[in-house]
């Protein structure tokens, strides 16, 4: 019944709500005397405790004489949202009668036990995060009947992020029973399975480097586990360790139970459900290539010995370090075509000035670009000889080898042929053109004519200009003019 106020605005209250509250308060008294258990529920926070209402009155009840203990106060602000309103059992702890006041002792047996079963899943509300953990109370998914049921959700189950805001202190959080250890801690899980292996982003995992725990099963075989969750294969194949592979087994064979090593994943398997891993071993092998020397090499300027050319050709630095030299158009554009020739050039034991790109550390090899310096290279397709077709010019002898070919150099770099032999170009002065060439020594000039570019071939091919007053002094008929001179 609510309180009236009369025409001065003191307040006047029903004969009949006097003698309620007497009624309860005597209710109280003999609860408290005879130790007998009641009923309370929550209605708010106060400092180191709840208000608390139990047969139509106001109580208050301190935090450790809630029905269950947690570790700390903040716990108890995180999960009151979700206590107010519940019913609990309790006893009255404490009589004041003037002015009458009571506090309650809510740690009377009154709970029901909880049968946990393993995969079953189950809300909770999370009550603390650490670094590493969530601590999660269940007992809401029982509606608080069975109390508290505390249980830690280890970060393992959260794979491949850290503890993610959302799973932040006051959340509700859907997990898994997973086992209850000997000091009767609960183990929560949480499962990712279910449609973590078929989930879009699984591909975007391939490549990434991930804590592996090494296991023994029950039969002695060797397990690995991605994060403690995941099933992996460790692969052992030549494809994947290469000339390393003996090396990385006996350092297998040498892993103590619970060592956690280091893997890239390299494959998954959503079917079945398991990730194929590449060990990071230690080998002498990783330890050089991932030494601090690599990166003081990379931009700089080194020489290559050529070691190999089967396959491809593969060079040697410091005599320690292999090496590969790509040919792009993209790192030599203006000398593609010459740098490509002189590649397929050189033998075994050269040696190339070169430059350290980038190292390939899992590969165990540099990529390299070829220095050429004081060299006068020439890209037949990019050159333009417009200017020079048709126009005269003087063609230097380079190699006369008698009975063999003729070669010319025109402008000291151009490669030059001069074709005789059934040429027009001469008409019936051609071998008398060819016989005076081979006369000529090296270094000797002819003046000529370009008139034609064989891009193709790479060379020029040149006419030889006023070669007729020179021809005619080389003839058998002047020569034999010459030998019957009679000298006076």
């Amino acid at each position: 019944m609510d309180d009236l106020e009369d025409d001065f605005g003191n307040t006047q209250v029903p004969i009949s709500k006097y003698k309620w509250f007497e009624q309860r308060i005597s209710l109280i008294k003999q609860l408290y005397t005879s130790k007998e258990k009641t009923h309370f529920t929550l209605t708010g926070l106060r400092h180191n405790g709840f208000i608390a209402k139990t047969n139509g009155l106001n109580a208050y009840i301190v935090f450790n004489k809630m029905p269950w203990a947690y570790s700390d106060i903040k716990s108890w602000e995180v999960v009151s949202p979700y206590l107010y309103g519940e019913l609990f059992d309790c006893e009255i702890d404490k009589l004041s009668i003037n002015p009458f006041s009571f506090t309650l002792d809510g740690t009377v047996k009154q709970f029901k036990k909880a049968e946990l079963k393993e995969n079953i899943e189950y809300e909770g509300i999370i009550i603390l995060k650490g670094n590493t953990y969530l601590v999660i109370d269940i007992g809401y998914h029982f509606k608080w009947e069975c109390g508290s049921i505390i249980g830690v959700l280890n970060k393992s189950n959260f794979l491949f992020s850290n503890l993610n805001p959302e799973f932040d202190p006051g959340q509700i959080i859907k997990i898994k029973y997973g086992c209850t250890f000997e000091n009767r801690h609960i183990c929560l899980k949480k499962d990712l399975n279910k449609n973590f292996w078929q989930s879009l982003h699984i591909k975007s995992l391939l490549g990434l480097i991930v804590d592996v725990r090494y296991y023994k099963n029950e039969d002695f075989y060797d397990e690995f586990w991605v994060k403690d969750r995941y099933k992996g294969l460790l692969a052992f194949s030549y494809d994947v360790y290469g000339d390393t592979l003996n090396e990385v087994i006996e350092l297998k064979n040498n892993l103590k139970i619970n060592e956690i090593i280091q893997c890239e994943i390299l494959t998954v398997n959503p079917i079945i459900g398991y990730f194929t891993l590449k060990w990071m071993a230690p080998t002498k092998f990783y330890k050089l290539w991932h030494s601090e020397e690599i990166d003081l090499l990379e931009g700089k300027i080194v020489y290559a010995k050529l070691i190999e050319i089967e396959d491809q050709f593969v060079f040697l630095i410091n005599d320690l370090y292999h090496a590969i030299l790509p040919l792009s158009i993209n790192l030599y554009p203006d000398n593609f075509r010459a740098i490509t020739k002189l590649y397929h050039d050189l033998n075994i034991n050269d040696v190339i000035k070169c430059e350290i790109l980038k190292a390939k550390r899992e590969k165990g090899f540099f990529i390299i670009k070829w220095i050429l310096e004081n060299e006068k290279f020439i890209d037949w397709d990019l050159m333009d000889f417009d200017e020079l077709i048709k126009s005269t010019t003087k063609a230097k002898i380079v190699k006369n080898g008698g009975k063999g070919n003729i070669e010319f150099l025109v402008d000291d770099k151009y490669k030059a042929v001069l074709f005789v032999n059934n040429n027009s170009n001469y008409n019936k002065d051609s071998n008398a053109v060819y016989k005076y060439l081979q006369q000529m020594n090296d270094g000797e000039y002819i003046d000529c004519q370009i008139t034609f570019v064989d891009r193709k071939n790479e060379f020029l091919q040149i006419k030889w200009l006023n070669y007729e007053s020179l021809i005619f002094w080389a003839t058998d008929v002047i020569q034999q003019l010459y030998n019957n001179i009679t000298w006076v």
